[in-house]
């Protein structure tokens, strides 16, 4: 064999240094999101979570810090106890997620493959939808409060003489239907923008193809559209499972801190706790840390076990 065709083999030096420099990458990899979650998470929080174990005393018109152990856990469990609020604000938070995983995930799909595809008034959608994602939320909520609380009292009461829509976000009856409506219109359009980007990476082939074989609408959306989306679609649900109990519901920017005692979620219950004081008096806040961390233990890892299960058993591309 010529010098010219001979091959050669790299040596047991050359692997190696190859093996150590990926074992490198992959490390420095891992590392980075490990010394976000660490510096973003634990350094930033460090004092949030030693609150969950002090107390705050201003009896005597000085702030007096004590550490108590366990004693704010045992207050948030009789709180639980003895709290009806507590409780309408746990039925409220699993009612929004409910509400999110069956109506505005699924609605939020089908607009965005509607868009996607680009039928009849799709761009009239595709701005109208997007609307709350480029305006500022405050005055989403101003003008949603305007339309609630002044044009359809009005309009009923001009057409059907109905004087009985006054006061609409006050009212224990309509006003879950009027907050429901503006918190599914404001999570359409986060929702949609990630579900068209990942549709807009479903080579068009795949969908020529599928209705090549007969496939049609629905089928190809079932079949094609929704197995290449899944990991957007996991990761919507993990996250809406994840804010289960951080979520306001933006009823703080409708209501400040008066929001009725019918309307509260636990992420607006926490913040009332804070904000009801704000920063002339720190007492609640060891109570507010500690139903952090208990509602964390509880719900991080449910959401790592939704994750799983729906990455396991989910749909695949193949």
């Amino acid at each position: 064999m010529s010098p010219a065709l001979s091959i050669q083999r790299p040596s047991f030096r050359t692997k190696r240094k190859k093996k150590a420099m990926s074992t490198l990458f992959y490390t420095c990899m891992v590392l980075i999101p490990l010394a976000q979650f660490f510096i973003f998470y634990g350094v930033v929080n460090f004092n949030s979570i030693l609150l969950a174990f002090k107390s705050y005393d201003n009896s005597t018109g000085v702030v007096v810090e004590s550490w108590i152990g366990w004693g704010n856990f045992e207050r948030v469990f009789q709180i639980f106890r003895s709290e009806q609020t507590l409780w309408i604000a746990t039925k409220n938070s699993l009612l929004y997620f409910a509400f999110n995983l069956c109506v505005v995930i699924p609605l939020s799909m089908l607009f965005a493959y509607y868009i996607y595809r680009g039928y009849p008034a799709a761009g009239f959608f595709k701005v109208m939808l997007f609307l709350p994602a480029v305006i500022c939320s405050m005055v989403l909520v101003i003008f949603f409060k305007e339309f609630v609380e002044t044009a359809i009292p009005e309009l009923m009461e001009r057409w059907f003489h109905d004087d009985g829509w006054y006061a609409i976000l006050s009212s224990e009856n309509k006003g879950p239907v009027a907050l429901m409506t503006f918190y599914v219109w404001f999570l359409f359009s986060g929702s949609i923008l990630l579900y068209l980007n990942a549709m807009g990476n479903i080579p068009k082939s795949l969908i020529e193809a599928a209705q090549i074989d007969g496939a049609g609408e629905f089928r190809t959306f079932w079949r094609v559209v929704i197995p290449t989306i899944w990991p957007t679609l996991v990761s919507l649900i993990v996250l809406a499972l994840a804010d289960l109990v951080a979520n306001q519901a933006s009823l703080f920017s409708i209501y400040g801190i008066f929001a009725p005692t019918w309307s509260q979620t636990l992420g607006y219950y926490q913040f009332f706790l804070v904000a009801k004081y704000g920063a002339d008096s720190p007492v609640n806040y060891p109570l507010a840390s500690a139903f952090g961390l208990l509602f964390t233990a509880i719900v991080a890892p449910l959401t790592l076990l939704l994750r799983y299960l729906l990455t396991r058993f989910g749909p695949r591309e193949d």
